[in-house]
């Protein structure tokens, strides 16, 4: 068995941090043991991982994009999820009403 020869693309923030890193098997994205594609925020925190084989987005043992939120994030996600529920149902109250 012959160990998989990758190489590497790796994009910078301005900062120097690494933004994101591919990794290549000659001109297809694929990793046979780990994410194809890491994406990281300014911090250096993983944001997101893809599984790729040979180009395919695919994974066997799990979801192929596995996405990472920062409290933050989640907290305007959950908030913006709210507001728009709040609306839905003031709107369905107001046509009731009429």
């Amino acid at each position: 068995m012959s160990k998989e020869k990758l190489t590497q693309k790796i994009e910078y923030w301005d900062s120097g941090k690494i933004k994101r890193i591919e990794y290549y098997k000659e001109v297809e994205l694929h990793r046979d043991n780990g994410p194809a594609v890491i994406e990281y925020d300014h911090n250096g925190n993983i944001m997101k991982e893809e599984w790729y084989k040979e180009n395919i987005i695919d994974r066997e043992d799990g979801p192929a994009v596995v996405t990472y939120y920062t409290k933050r994030a989640l907290m305007k996600f959950l908030k913006d999820m709210l507001r728009q529920e709040k609306q839905k149902l003031y709107q369905k109250l107001c046509c009731v009403q009429q």
